[in-house]
């Protein structure tokens, strides 16, 4: 099976789903059945299996959705020693929001500043929000418990026990967090003044090659306020982004020779990016230098 693409797995397909746990590995003894060791080989380590230290306020039970980090940074990867219990593990806590550093599944229990187990790579059980029955699983502003399907994301989604239902239970692919990057057709404009514009959006898909044949994602991002990178320092005076200097479109000052910097055209593709920030909220971003546009009289 290539690494590349998801599997549909219904519950009574026990095939399937040792398929996936061959491929991925991960799934906890519980839901595939014990494993068979063969002769007196020695089992070899499972190097996705990790030790946290528990620095949430709460005790950490088996599919808590943990952000795993070093001491006041989300950012730095590395583990510390937890001298104090004489072992190496991550920081976990409460998930933040933010798709930077690295998120585990719990595996064990772990009481307040204890140390427990979790998964940082394979397939594992999870309680999901599926209200949005997305491709993709993200972990939810402060919310140890389950994870949000959307159209883009963090975690690909292979398996969903009930479609649509805002508590239920899947599997995900736990692994490096994915880019959040789509294509996208802006559909509209707002403007807000001073050479800045609001971009409505819709999520689309190359199918075949050469130029248009973009095709709609059904159930994908449909978004009203996307944001241009290239418009960021725009102002009404001074140099654009796009290196053009505001005073230079009327060099006369007459109102007569008059050129305009233009909003990025309806129907245009881009390729999209979500933001996400730490109280949970996001923002879309893309990136085109706009053009000028006008004539003399």
């Amino acid at each position: 099976m290539p690494k590349n693409e998801g599997v549909l797995i219904r519950k009574d397909n026990a095939a399937a789903l040792g398929e996936v746990a061959r491929e991925f590995g991960g799934i906890p003894k519980s839901e595939v059945g014990e494993r068979v060791e063969r002769g007196n080989a020695p089992r070899k380590p499972d190097h996705n299996l990790i030790s946290v230290y528990n620095n949430s306020a709460v005790v950490l039970v088996p599919s808590n959705i943990v952000q795993i980090y070093k001491t006041g940074s989300v950012q730095d990867r590395s583990p510390i020693m937890t001298r104090e219990l004489g072992n190496v593990a991550w920081h976990a806590s409460t998930p933040n929001g933010v798709n930077e550093g690295t998120y585990a599944v719990m595996l064990t229990q772990a009481t307040i500043e204890g140390i427990g187990k979790a998964l940082v790579a394979g397939v594992v059980k999870v309680r999901l929000d599926d209200t949005n029955e997305g491709l993709f699983a993200n972990p939810q502003y402060n919310n140890l418990t389950s994870m949000a399907t959307e159209p883009v994301g963090m975690f690909k989604v292979l398996y969903v026990d009930t479609a649509g239902d805002s508590d239920t239970w899947g599997f995900i692919q736990l692994a490096v967090p994915m880019d959040e990057e789509f294509d996208a057709e802006i559909t509209g404009n707002t403007s807000l003044g001073g050479n800045q514009w609001t971009y409505s959006f819709k999520q689309i898909e190359k199918l075949t090659a050469d130029y248009g044949n973009w095709t709609d994602v059904s159930g994908g991002w449909i978004g009203a306020a996307a944001l241009n990178r290239i418009e960021d320092i725009n102002a009404a005076t001074g140099v654009q982004g796009n290196g053009v200097d505001a005073a230079n479109l009327d060099p006369a000052g007459t109102g007569s020779d008059t050129f305009f910097i233009k909003e990025c055209p309806t129907g245009t593709p881009v390729r999209m990016k979500r933001i996400r920030f730490a109280d949970g909220t996001s923002e879309f971003w893309f990136s085109y230098s706009n053009g000028v546009d006008g004539g003399c009289s």
